[in-house]
């Protein structure tokens, strides 16, 4: 019997290896930048920048300010501590945006992760590699999406080799083996 090796299952499990260990990393980093910026909006949520500025003494810039604006100098006080009310609220929706870019990041990370693990133990059964593909597409489109280029490429790279293998496992001829 005549049994055809498959060259793409090695590459497969390679490149598949090598993004599992980008893969990890992402993630494992994003763990912490997570929980840091966490805190961060906890923080810029609940503290009053405007508290920091009570005991210090701002009238004569107050009433540069009024002068040369025509309020008087309490309008003048009343409108900084807005202005610095609304910066701590501005700070607290960026770190809030910043840390709802790492969630998704590490999202993507999982996911090729994900399709890169099912890539190395499905290799070597191309049958079974659709998933995997389908996993790689889904991970390349959110590592993409988060500016993660080499990780982006590794995973176009693994699916398009998946598809490579399960393609040549599907037109590589059957043999039979006839007892004769």
């Amino acid at each position: 019997m005549d049994k055809t090796v498959n060259p793409y299952v090695q590459s497969t499990k390679i490149l598949s290896i090598i993004a599992i260990v980008f893969a990890s990393l992402l993630l494992i980093s994003s763990i912490p930048a997570i929980i840091v910026s966490s805190q961060a909006v906890v923080f810029f949520s609940s503290v009053d920048l405007s508290a920091f500025f009570e005991g210090l003494d701002f009238e004569a810039e107050f009433a540069e300010i009024a002068a040369a604006t025509g309020l008087s100098v309490t309008e003048v006080a009343a409108m900084m501590e807005d202005l610095v009310g609304g910066f701590s609220a501005l700070v607290a929706l960026i770190i809030q945006f910043v840390v709802f870019f790492l969630v998704f990041r590490a999202i993507g990370a999982a996911v090729a992760l994900a399709g890169a693990i099912m890539g190395v133990v499905n290799a070597s059964q191309p049958a079974k590699l659709k998933s995997a593909k389908v996993l790689d597409i889904i991970g390349a489109i959110l590592t993409g999406l988060t500016g993660q280029i080499l990780l982006l490429i590794l995973m176009i790279v693994c699916a398009v080799l998946s598809a490579k293998a399960k393609k040549f496992e599907d037109t590589t001829p059957k043999f039979e083996v006839v007892n004769a």
